[in-house]
């Protein structure tokens, strides 16, 4: 699968980060997101990017694939939660296959549409200010 180029992010405010496995998921999502107003967005096609992304930045919030490949979300929802960053979930796989540590994070199931979804992260936006 081919990786998301990594965005140059304006400095106006903290990106949301996105992390998804499908290039052509995640790209739709950055672009909705961005129509909406919620944004500048960042989006990775897997954790590892998003992790090197991560050492020098930190977003205003972010969504997470639950799975990248064999991987879980877990590594970055705890990285994120430890630096206080709200985030959501964007899965194929049903909330109750989720590690009972991603405790209340917003879980949407695909194909959830991006308006619900920036819905909610409007709602974390001041949250994460």
């Amino acid at each position: 699968m081919p990786s998301m180029p990594h965005a140059t992010v304006p400095a106006r405010s903290p990106a949301v980060l996105v992390v998804q496995s499908d290039a052509v998921v995640g790209l739709a999502m950055e672009i909705d997101l961005e129509a909406r107003g919620i944004g500048p967005t960042v989006a990775f096609g897997n954790g590892s990017q998003a992790r090197g992304w991560l050492e020098g930045e930190t977003p205003a919030a972010a969504v997470l694939d639950w799975s990248h490949g064999d991987r879980s979300c877990l590594p970055l929802a705890r990285l994120l939660r430890a630096r206080g960053v709200p985030f959501l979930v964007h899965s194929e796989a049903a909330r109750r296959h989720a590690e009972p540590e991603l405790g209340e994070a917003p879980w949407y199931e695909k194909p959830e549409p991006t308006d619900t979804m920036a819905r909610a992260l409007a709602e974390m936006l001041p949250l994460a200010a």
